[in-house]
């Protein structure tokens, strides 16, 4: 049972038979977004920004198929090391006739990207769109008011008003001193097995034989309406939601403005060409 990796090779080209993911493939979450912001009537060319780590590189791979699919344009792919220390000659790059910038980064990049994007003059001229990561809950109390306005996309916010999450919240904060994230939420997941047996001779279909349990919209944060369950490929069909980063109550949240439910890690595409 594997919680946090999301390189989608585990439960897509190379998949081992006995791996059942409980997280999210770095792909799946990005496909419907890529979908949405395609038409959104502000977003119809796009730059990217990306890291070079390879699962990673999945998540704006998945972004470029859907926003091209659905008749989106990437005009300009900017690839930025692991190690960057100076995202400046990076941003001096980006074509200012874009109508979005799409990023992925995490943590300590976060914080670099989001000084250093406001600083080039950019956040007043081109609105940024990120994986993510990019705006997880243990990076929002970090950043400033450069970070209102993104909007992102993931299968857990800490702002959703579900009985469920208003009941995982405050317990995360109580362990861990920190606000409730989404790796906390991957950990929180308590998949059962329904009954009788897999086919023999088929290993996989184990996995079909996944789900959350019948009492999942009372006790999984990410699930407020929706009866999830693995793939044949041992992947979690789940809530993706779309987040906007927005000042409430003097604190920054990712306040969700469309959920899209129980998205496949293929979206709406076949899985032998994922």
């Amino acid at each position: 049972m594997y919680p946090i990796n999301s390189a989608d090779d585990l439960t897509q080209r190379r998949r081992p038979k006995w791996l059942i993911r409980t997280g999210f493939s770095a792909g799946g979450n990005m496909h419907p977004f890529g979908s949405t912001r395609r038409r959104s009537s502000a977003t119809r060319r796009s730059p990217s920004s990306r890291s070079t780590t390879r699962s990673a590189g999945r998540s704006p791979g998945a972004f470029h198929k859907t926003f091209e699919d659905n008749g989106g344009q990437i005009i300009q792919k900017l690839w930025v090391p692991l190690n960057v220390q100076d995202y400046a000659p990076y941003l001096a790059q980006v074509r200012r006739d874009a109508d979005a910038v799409f990023v992925l980064a995490l943590g300590r990049w976060t914080l670099l990207f989001a000084k250093q994007y406001a600083d080039s003059g950019l956040k007043d001229r081109i609105p940024l769109i990120a994986g993510g990561t990019y705006t997880d809950e243990h990076v929002l109390p970090q950043l400033g008011d450069e970070s209102i306005g993104v909007i992102s996309a993931h299968h857990y916010s800490a702002a959703l008003d579900t009985p469920a999450n208003r009941r995982f919240a405050p317990r995360s904060r109580r362990s861990t001193a920190a606000r409730p994230r989404l790796l906390g939420e991957l950990l929180h997941r308590r998949p059962c097995r329904r009954r009788g047996r897999p086919r023999r001779g088929r290993p996989r279909r184990g996995s079909r034989g996944l789900h959350w349990p019948r009492s999942a919209p009372s006790t999984s944060p990410t699930r407020p309406a929706v009866r999830s369950r693995m793939d044949p490929y041992g992947n979690p069909t789940q809530n993706i939601y779309i987040r906007k980063v927005e000042r409430v109550g003097g604190k920054l949240q990712n306040t969700v403005i469309h959920t899209y439910p129980n998205v496949s890690q293929f979206w709406k595409y076949d899985p032998r060409s994922s």
